[in-house]
C-alpha cells in the first residue's frame, strides 16, 4: 500500500503541514504559527531558503519535512472522542502478500491473486452485533490483481467486484488515547457474470456464507492533534468461485477456492513502505517515517549486471556479467533488453579459408594399390575425428586382410594435421569374402562411436549372403571395436538387399539408423525399396526392431533411396531421402526430395513431403541429399539436382538447398548454392552440408566446373559458405589446393565441423599428388578454418562492443570485422551484416531479414566480395554472377548447358542420367556403371504365372505348378 502522507507541494498554512527548523523554537522544534502568518503565502522550499539564510537565526538547522504520522491511515475525530468506522479513505490489503488459486487447474498451474478493498460508501451505522457495540453495513469495491503461473503464464488481469459488507464491533472507550476493539467480518459478498474471462466469479467472506468466522481487531490511536490512527485486520475466511468463459485461457476451467488470509489496513511497516529496497523503514517514536540508506544485497533490475549492492538509497553493481564464451572469433556481450549473453561471430565471408594444402589421409597412400572410397567423417567436438571408408587394400602386401571390401579407419587428435595408420574395423577381415562398403558413423560427443555399413558378409552362414546392415562400436577411438554384426533385425531368412546406412546420435543416449530396404517385411510393405530404421538406447548393445521410416511404405510403388537422419535434439529427428513416389498423386513421379519429421524420438513419424519446392511442378532428377540442423531450429537440405527453376538455372546437375525453421513442415523454395549454375554446364553432385551450430553453414560437393578457366577440366572438390542460414553463398572454390594442376579425379566428399572454427573434409581421389602417392584412390584431406579478421575502421555515429561497431544508419553502417550475418535478430528488429557494402540488413515484406540495395524486397545485385575474384548478388534468369578477368569485375553473364550420362563417375558410386525411366545408374558386377533396374526378388506382380525378379545365378523367376506362387528354380532343358 503505498503511504498517504501529506501532500509536498502544499503551503504552510495547512494546519498539519510543518516542518523541523531547529531546537530553539516552540512546540518540539516545529514551525509556529506566527511563522506560518508570515511566509504562509510562499512555497515551502522559498520558505526554508529564506529561513536559512536570515541572519537573525545563525544557528537554525534544517532538515527535510517527514510526512505526518507516518502516512497512516488518519482519521478525524467524530466529535465523542472516537473515530467513525469503516476507515473511509484506506485500503485493506494482504501486507506483502497473494492468495493462489489452484483448484480444478491443470497440474502445476496457478493464479495468484493480489486483493484489495477500498470506496466505502452507502455506509449504515447501527447499535447491537454479535460483538454488542456496532453493526456497520456499506458496499464496497474489491479490487483482484490476477496472474496466471505456469501453464497460465499468459494469463493477466485486474477484476474489480462490487461488494456488499458487514462489519460488527465491540464496544469503544470514548476519549481513551488507544482504543481497541474486537470485530468480525460477518459477510462480505460479491458476483460479476459475463466477463470476457469469467462466466461467472463469485467471492464470499464471513461466517454466515463460509462456515467459518472471519474475526479481527481494530485499534484507534490518539494523535497530538487529536485525530486517530487506524490499525485494522480480519483474518477472513473466503470462498472464490468462477467458471471459465469460452475463448478465453481459462475456459473448460472449474474452481472453488477455499481459504484463510489477513486482511489489513493502517499497518504502520506498509504505511512508511518506500517501495526500495535500499532503504530501511521505520516509524519514530514521534509517528514520522523514516528511510535509513542500508548496504543490503538487491537486483538492480538488469540481466547484465551482477553482485549488486545498495549505495547511497539505490540498487548499484560495478560489476558486469561475463559473458564470455571462450571462443577467440566472438565478440561477446550481454543484452539487457532480452536478458541473454550474445556471441557476434567474427567470420563473415572469406573469413572461414583454407590453410592446409591437400594431404592423403590414408598413410599408407605412397604404397598401397587397392581403391580407397567413399569416406565418411565424425567428431566428437572434443578434439577428436574418425575417418572411416571402404578399401579393397590388403594392408599387408596383399596377404593381411585379402582384396574384398572392408571397412578401415583413421583417428586424429590434431584437428586432422596427423592421421593414425589406417587400420580394419572388423577384426574377422582376413577371412571374410563379402563386400563391406557405404560406411557412416557417428560419435555421442561422450567418447562413444558407432560405424554402420552394408555387407554380404553372411557371418558363417547365420544370416543370408544378400545386403544386411552391419555395425561395430568402439569408446577408445578404434583401439578396441566390438565384433561386427548385423544391425537389422529381418537379416535372418529375409529376401531383399539392405543397404545405404546412415546414422545419427542425439548426445543424449539415443542413435538411430536408417536405411533403404527392398523386403517386403511379411507382405507388410511393398516390394518397392522403402526405408527402414532402428532405435538403441544402450549405447548400440541392442537395436529395436526394423521399421518403415516412410509411413507410405506399405501402399507407395516408387523408390526410396539415399537417406540421411539427423537429431535436432529434445526428441526431433529429421530424414531426407531421394525418392519416385508420387504421395498419392500429388508430386511427380520423377525423383524428388521428401522428409519426415520425429518428435518423439522416433515412435512415430510424420508422412513424406516434398522438400523440393517443384515437385509438382517440374520434372527433374533430383538425387543424394544432405540434412544439417544447428540444433536451434534451423534444417539445411542439399542436393543434386537438373532443375532448371524456372530457367534461371541450366539443366546440367547443379546444387539446390531448401531451409526449414518449423522442423520440415515447409520448406523454403529450392535456390542453388553453386553461384555458377546458370554456367557454362558442368556436372555438380554428391553434395554435403555441415554446420558449426554459430552461424557458418559449409557446403561441399565434387564438380566438373572450371570456374571461369581457373581449374581443370578434371573433377574437383568445390565448397562455399552461407552466413545467413543459405539465403546466400560465397562464391564455389576448389577444397582441394591442387584443382589448378591436377588430373585425378576428386569426388565423393564428407565434412565435419568442431563447433569451433574447424571444418574437416576428405574426399576419394586417384590424383598422385605430384608423384608422392599412388595413381590409385585414395582418401584426401584439407582442413578449413574460420579465424577472425581484424581490420578496424570507425564511425563516428556508432556505438561499440569490444571489436564490432554499429551504426544506426544503413549509410554509414561499419564493422570492425564481418559481424553476425544479416538475420541474426528476427524482423522487425533486423540487424547484422551484408557482404557487400551498399547493401543493409532489412526486414522484407515477407517478414524475414534480407541483405537489400536499399529498395524493399530486391536482391543484392551482383558485385564483389572483397577481394576479387569472389563475385556474389542476384542475376536475372539464366545468367551467374560471375568474375570477369578481362574487366577484373563481377558481371551477370549468360552460359552454355550440356547433360551428363550414365557412366561419368567412376565406381563404386556411379552417377549419371538413364534413358529409360525405370533405370538407374548402378555399378554392376563386371565392375563399371551401366542403366539398370533395381534388383527386386523373384515374386508374383500381378498374378502368376506373372512372375518376374531377381533369382541367383543359374535359375529363373518362374511359377511354382500347383501352387500357384513365384519361386527360382534352376534353368535347364525341363524348363
Amino acid at each position: 500500500m503505498k503511504p498517504q502522507g501529506r501532500d509536498p507541494g502544499a503551503r504552510l498554512p495547512l494546519p498539519t503541514q510543518s516542518f523541523r527548523v531547529g531546537p530553539g523554537l516552540v512546540h518540539g522544534g516545529y514551525v509556529t504559527p506566527s511563522l506560518q502568518k508570515i511566509f504562509g503565502w510562499l512555497p515551502r522550499s522559498v520558505v526554508l531558503a529564506l529561513l536559512v539564510s536570515l541572519p537573525a537565526w545563525p544557528t537554525l538547522a534544517v532538515e527535510p519535512p517527514p510526512p505526518a504520522y507516518c502516512g497512516r491511515c488518519v482519521l478525524p475525530d467524530n466529535g465523542s472522542g472516537s473515530a467513525d468506522l469503516p476507515p473511509l479513505g484506506c485500503d485493506y490489503i494482504i501486507p506483502n502478500g497473494t492468495i493462489s488459486i489452484v483448484n480444478g487447474l491443470p497440474p502445476g498451474s496457478a493464479i495468484d491473486v493480489t486483493p484489495r478493498l477500498y470506496g466505502f460508501h452507502s455506509i449504515s451505522r447501527t447499535p447491537g452485533g454479535n460483538l454488542g457495540g456496532e453493526i456497520e453495513t456499506f458496499n464496497a469495491t474489491l479490487d483482484l490483481g490476477m496472474l496466471g503461473l505456469s501453464g497460465l503464464s499468459g494469463f493477466s488481469r485486474l477484476v474489480s467486484v462490487p461488494v456488499g459488507v458487514e462489519i460488527h464491533l465491540a464496544p469503544r472507550s470514548p476519549g481513551a488515547p488507544v482504543q481497541t476493539l474486537a470485530a468480525e467480518l460477518v459477510s462480505m459478498s460479491g458476483v460479476i457474470i459475463g466477463d470476457p474471462d469469467f462466466c461467472l466469479l463469485q467471492v464470499d467472506v464471513g461466517a454466515s456464507l463460509v462456515g467459518i468466522p472471519s474475526t479481527g481487531e481494530t485499534t484507534l490511536t490518539m494523535l497530538p492533534d487529536g485525530s486517530f490512527s487506524v490499525d485494522s485486520f480480519f483474518d477472513t475466511a473466503y470462498i472464490i468461485d468462477f467458471e471459465g468463459c469460452p475463448g478465453s485461457i481459462l475456459e473448460t476451467y472449474l474452481s472453488f477456492t477455499l481459504g484463510i488470509a489477513r486482511l489489513q489496513a493502517g499497518s504502520a511497516i506498509d504505511a512508511c513502505d518506500d517501495v526500495n529496497s535500499c532503504t530501511t523503514d521505520s516509524c519514530s517514536a514521534l509517528d514520522y517515517c523514516l528511510h535509513v540508506n542500508n548496504t543490503d544485497p538487491c537486483d538492480d533490475g538488469l540481466f547484465c549486471t551482477i553482485a549488486d549492492t545498495c549505495i547511497g538509497g539505490a540498487c548499484k553493481s560495478t560489476t558486469a556479467r561475463d559473458c564470455s564464451d571462450g571462443l577467440s572469433c566472438n565478440v561477446d556481450f550481454c543484452d539487457d533488453s532480452a536478458d541473454l549473453c550474445r556471441h557476434v561471430i567474427l567470420q563473415g565471408p572469406l573469413a572461414c579459408t583454407q590453410h592446409e594444402t591437400v594431404k592423403a589421409l590414408n598413410t599408407n597412400a605412397a604404397t598401397d594399390s587397392g581403391t580407397d572410397t567413399k569416406v565418411a567423417l565424425a567428431t566428437n567436438t572434443a578434439g577428436a575425428w574418425m575417418a572411416l571408408w571402404q578399401s579393397r587394400d590388403s594392408l599387408s602386401s596383399g596377404v593381411g586382410i585379402g582384396t574384398d571390401w572392408d571397412i578401415l579407419f583413421s583417428s586424429s587428435t590434431d584437428d586432422g594435421a596427423t592421421w593414425s595408420f589406417p587400420a580394419v574395423v572388423d577384426s574377422g577381415a582376413s577371412s571374410d569374402s563379402g563386400g563391406d562398403a557405404r560406411v557412416r558413423v557417428a560419435s555421442d560427443g561422450e567418447g562413444r562411436w558407432i560405424a554402420v555399413w552394408n555387407s554380404r558378409n553372411s557371418l558363417r552362414t547365420t544370416v543370408r549372403n544378400d545386403f544386411d546392415i552391419f555395425y561395430a562400436v568402439t569408446t577408445d577411438r578404434g583401439l578396441h571395436w566390438t565384433v561386427p554384426t548385423t544391425l537389422n533385425s529381418n537379416a535372418p531368412g529375409k529376401l531383399g538387399a539392405d543397404r545405404l546406412p546412415d546414422i545419427a546420435s542425439d548426445g543424449a543416449a539415443t542413435w538411430m539408423v536408417a536405411w533403404q530396404s527392398l523386403d517386403p517385411m511379411a507382405g507388410t510393405l511393398g516390394i518397392d525399396p522403402d526405408l527402414l530404421y532402428s532405435i538403441s538406447t544402450n549405447g548400440g548393445a541392442t537395436w529395436s526392431p526394423a521399421a518403415p521410416l516412410n509411413i507410405n511404405a506399405g501402399v507407395d510403388t516408387g523408390i526410396d533411396s539415399f537417406v540421411d537422419i539427423e537429431s535436432g535434439g529434445g526428441g526431433t529427428w529429421m530424414a531426407t531421402w531421394f525418392s519416385k513416389s508420387s504421395l498419392g498423386g500429388t508430386i511427380g513421379t520423377d525423383t524428388d526430395i521428401l522428409s519426415a519429421v520425429s518428435t518423439d524420438n522416433g515412435a512415430t513419424w510424420s508422412p513424406p513431403r516434398p522438400v523440393d519446392s517443384f515437385a509438382a511442378a517440374q520434372a527433374s532428377r533430383d538425387k543424394f541429399p544432405r540434412l544439417a540442423t544447428d540444433g536451434n531450429g534451423v534444417w539445411m537440405t542439399l542436393w543434386a539436382s537438373k532443375a532448371t527453376l524456372g530457367g534461371s538455372i541450366g539443366r546440367d546437375f547443379d546444387i539446390l538447398v531448401s531451409v526449414s525453421t518449423d522442423n520440415g513442415t515447409s520448406w523454403s523454395t529450392a535456390a542453388p548454392v553453386n553461384t555458377t549454375a546458370s554456367g557454362p554446364a558442368a556436372l555438380d553432385s554428391f553434395p554435403y552440408i555441415v554446420t558449426d551450430g554459430l552461424g557458418t553453414w559449409m557446403a561441399t560437393w565434387h564438380s566438373k566446373d572450371t570456374l571461369s578457366g581457373s581449374i581443370g577440366i578434371d573433377k574437383d572438390v568445390l565448397y562455399a559458405f552461407s552466413y545467413d542460414r543459405g539465403t546466400t553463398w560465397t562464391a564455389p572454390m576448389p577444397l582441394n589446393s591442387n584443382a589448378a594442376v591436377d588430373s585425378g579425379d576428386d569426388k565423393f566428399v564428407s565434412t565435419a565441423s568442431d563447433k569451433a572454427g574447424t571444418f574437416i573434409s576428405a574426399w576419394t581421389s586417384n590424383d598422385s599428388l605430384g608423384q608422392s602417392i599412388g595413381s590409385d584412390f585414395d582418401i584426401l584431406t584439407a582442413a578449413s578454418h574460420c579465424q577472425c579478421l581484424n581490420t578496424t575502421t570507425t564511425s563516428s555515429t556508432s556505438t561499440t562492443t569490444t571489436a564490432v561497431s554499429v551504426t544506426t544508419s544503413f549509410t554509414t553502417t561499419t564493422w570492425l570485422s564481418q559481424a553476425q550475418p544479416c538475420g541474426f535478430s528476427r524482423a522487425p528488429a533486423c540487424d547484422g551484416s551484408c557482404p557487400l557494402a551498399s547493401h543493409a540488413c532489412v526486414e522484407a515484406a515477407t517478414g524475414e531479414c534480407h541483405c537489400q540495395d536499399f529498395a524493399p524486397d530486391q536482391p543484392p545485385s551482383c558485385g564483389a566480395l572483397a577481394p576479387l575474384p569472389q563475385c556474389w548478388g542476384a542475376c536475372p534468369p539464366g545468367k551467374s554472377c560471375v568474375h570477369d578477368a578481362s574487366l577484373d569485375t563481377c558481371t551477370c553473364t549468360f552460359n552454355p548447358v550440356t547433360v551428363d550420362l550414365c557412366g561419368d563417375a567412376a565406381v563404386p558410386q556411379c552417377d549419371g542420367g538413364c534413358l529409360n525411366p525405370l533405370e538407374t545408374c548402378m555399378d554392376t558386377e563386371a565392375g563399371y556403371c551401366a542403366c539398370q533396374v533395381i534388383p527386386i526378388p523373384c515374386g508374383d506382380f500381378v498374378g502368376a504365372p506373372l512372375c518376374w525378379g531377381e533369382c541367383p545365378p543359374l535359375q529363373a523367376c518362374v511359377e511354382e505348378l500347383g501352387v500357384g506362387s513365384c519361386v527360382c528354380r534352376k534353368t535347364g532343358p525341363a524348363l
